[in-house]
């Protein structure tokens, strides 16, 4: 039966989708392969672009999978997080226990699983279960350090990172953390290790794609720990550098993106509430959107507090959902694919699907958040499809979002405006085109919460925050430092602190360098 198995797989590698699939039906009639051909025809159809089957085979995967080994798990898992399904992957990769018995490696790769899902805990038991291996391994040393910085243990999250470069030298992912963790006390010791870095890939030989993806990471480092030494010359040259080797790969259209923005304004002129509010024991969906680095993770840390509100992360549950139930895969939260088929989406469907999904989030709670930033995207959707959700839009001024987006190393290559000034003057213009569109649509459901007034008053701000959403109007909320969640985005470090106002005109330091974007905004 191995045989069998691995034609299909070798047929699904060579594009052979047709011949995989009967290779797959051919196998469902062995007990012994059902997880296995159920979860190769969940990737065959998602090639495809048949969400739907592709999920159904996902979750007969997941059902005959119960009670495998883990590596054997870890594949259904996977797929069943791509299709947004987190609550059943979870199911199938904790079960009742993590036990000790599992193969280390397998422990690993469910510890970076668990982390697509914002499951610390579990990711840290897995951790735990893979024993010496995660101590020997430099990808499961960062890992174990990011858990901890996520959890604000910054003395652990260092421990972690110098952990990997003990096992490997020049290490970037652990280069690249400990300057985001933003310790001065020994930066020109790291700039060298850094240097030394680059210079051992630029000599080595290898795969192309493995050296530039190194050498993106070392730049942004570089550029992170430059810019705390007051180096904005040297550090822009380091982030520059950075920027264009993943512009390389990840190219951006601005057109493309704007013709997006001009169907989505066409397809919504008016909210038309097709659904009617979530009663009863149904979640209740605040999203929090707009750019990357504005602020939406505060403003979760600031509702996370309050005791009627569980803080469910960056979500990816609306943009499934909405592809399962228009039957078509997008790479993005839009897409001309699903543009064209919107007129035909069940709003109370797409509603009832993403409310299923999130409720296992809720943790008792009758509001649950959902900060996935693209989401605004989908406003227009939302207003139709959830009359009981509340939308809070946070927005940073013009330069400073575009230089936050600019300087940030974004791991799943999603923003793929982030890397040229042209580009993110063309994305911000597209943003603020959309959002200001939305806002006119909203009738009060819209919140839209500017960065630099919520920095300079929280507790004023915060009141607005609560009364928007409906929720008892509390003191104290907008003391963030002593809001113990963990946190998973880029500013985990940040959110830690008392609110500050040391990104406002941050973008200054670097006025000459950004004085063409300037310009592209017309500022």
């Amino acid at each position: 039966m191995d045989r069998k198995r691995e034609r299909a797989e070798r047929y699904f590698a060579s594009g052979n989708l047709p011949a995989a699939r009967a290779a797959c039906e051919a196998l469902l009639r062995d007990p012994a392969s059902l997880a296995f051909a159920h979860w190769l025809l969940s990737e065959i159809a998602l090639r495809e672009g048949r969400v739907q089957a592709s999920l159904q085979h996902a979750l007969q995967a997941a059902q005959s999978a119960a009670g495998a080994a883990l590596n054997q798990r870890l594949l259904v898992a996977r797929s069943l997080i791509n299709l947004g399904a987190d609550e059943a992957a979870r199911r199938l990769l904790v079960g009742d226990a993590i036990g000790n018995d599992s193969d280390p490696g397998a422990c690993i790769a469910a510890a970076e699983q668990m982390l697509r899902i914002d499951g610390i805990a579990e990711a840290q038991q897995f951790l735990l279960a893979a024993g010496g291996l995660a101590q020997e391994m430099p990808m499961a040393s960062v890992m174990s350090g990011d858990l901890y910085k996520y959890q604000g243990n910054v003395a652990a999250a260092k421990a972690g990172y110098e952990r990997a470069l003990h096992r490997a030298p020049g290490y970037a992912p652990a280069l690249l953390a400990l300057a985001g963790l933003r310790l001065p006390d020994d930066s020109p010791l790291r700039i060298d290790q850094i240097r030394r870095a680059q210079r051992e890939v630029q000599s080595t030989a290898g795969d192309a794609s493995v050296r530039n993806r190194q050498r993106v990471m070392l730049g942004y480092a570089l550029f992170k720990e430059l810019d705390r030494t007051d180096d904005t010359a040297g550090a822009w040259a380091a982030l520059a550098e950075a920027m264009q080797l993943q512009r390389a790969s990840r190219r951006y259209d601005a057109a493309a993106e704007s013709a997006i923005v001009a169907e989505l304004i066409r397809q919504f002129p008016v909210p038309g509430n097709a659904a009617e509010p979530a009663t009863g024991d149904e979640p209740a969906p605040i999203f929090i959107v707009g750019l990357p680095r504005s602020g939406t993770t505060l403003v979760e840390r600031i509702l996370g507090k309050h005791p009627e509100v569980s803080a469910g992360g960056e979500l990816t549950m609306l943009p499934s959902s909405l592809q399962i139930e228009l039957d078509t895969y997008s790479a993005g939260e839009v897409s001309p694919a699903l543009l064209k088929k919107f007129d035909s989406l069940s709003r109370p469907g797409l509603a009832r699907r993403y409310l299923d999904g999130i409720r296992w989030r809720r943790q008792g709670r009758a509001y649950v958040t959902d900060k996935n930033q693209r989401n605004f995207w989908l406003v227009g959707l939302i207003l139709q499809a959830f009359p009981a959700a509340r939308i809070i839009h946070v927005r940073k001024s013009a330069m400073d979002s575009c230089f936050s987006n600019l300087k940030e190393f974004f791991s799943d290559g999603s923003y793929t405006y982030s890397y040229a000034l042209e580009d993110v003057a063309a994305h911000y213009r597209n943003y603020s085109r959309l959002m200001q569109h939305y806002q006119t649509l909203a009738a009060g459901r819209l919140l839209t919460i500017e960065y630099q007034d919520l920095v300079e008053a929280p507790e004023a701000v915060t009141q607005r925050l609560l009364a928007h959403c409906g929720l008892a109007l509390l003191p104290g909320l907008s003391d963030v430092a002593t809001n113990p969640l963990p946190v998973t985005t880029a500013s985990s470090m940040q959110v830690r602190e008392p609110i500050h106002r040391r990104s406002i005109d941050a973008w200054q330091r670097y006025a000459a360098q950004l004085a063409p974007l300037r310009a592209l905004l017309g500022e």
